[in-house]
């Protein structure tokens, strides 16, 4: 269904396409499905979030000729979410497919996926975590991105303006040096890690 969709619609334009896609989610309920997959923990209803990937990759995502096709389409299923489910949703079309509990990621894999992410976003997020007080998983990520940083041979620069962002949002000083005391904790933690395991 697909490669017949993209075929019939290449060509149109996007108020066009829109009006397909508005169509398509209507007969299949995709975005009643998203939401309630969104609004549950995640596992819970293992079939409607298979169904909900194999939907949305098949049909909109996977035929496309194009990135900005692809980009297209991605922008018309995500629009209307906040960006939290956005996270979400991104991560159920792409994420392992996993049936069961899956483990918690490991701070250096947040770390590098930050670092891919960039500048902007990894901004928002751990200034998030410095304002909803998350000390512990703010310094796990931050000793995580310093060491992912020295492993890339990128400039640790990034890192100390990071840092001094933290420090900028946190209005206690008790919080700014818990966060600092962590952090130190944690470095020592990797370091005799580092040292134990080679």
């Amino acid at each position: 269904f697909g490669k017949f969709l993209h075929t019939v619609i290449a060509g149109w334009d996007d108020s066009e396409c829109q009006k397909a896609f508005e169509s398509i989610c209507q007969h299949t309920a995709l975005l009643k499905n998203i939401k309630t997959v969104v609004n549950s923990r995640p596992g819970l209803y293992p079939g409607i979030e298979n169904g909900i990937r194999l939907l949305i990759r098949r049909v909109f995502l996977d035929p496309c000729p194009s990135i900005s096709d692809r980009a297209f389409w991605l922008t018309r299923i995500l629009k209307p979410w906040p960006m939290v489910t956005q996270a979400r949703i991104i991560y159920l079309l792409y994420g392992a497919a996993y049936q069961g509990s899956p483990d918690e990621w490991l701070a250096e894999n947040v770390a590098n996926l930050l670092l891919l992410c960039g500048d902007k976003i990894t901004a928002k997020l751990l200034i998030s975590k410095a304002i909803n007080g998350r000390i512990i998983e703010l310094c796990s990520i931050t000793t995580s991105f310093c060491l992912v940083c020295v492993k890339s041979n990128y400039s640790l620069s990034c890192v100390m303006i990071m840092i001094q962002n933290i420090l900028q949002v946190m209005d206690n000083s008790k919080d700014r040096l818990t966060f600092i005391n962590s952090m130190m904790d944690m470095f020592k933690e990797m370091i005799l890690d580092m040292h134990e395991f080679s």
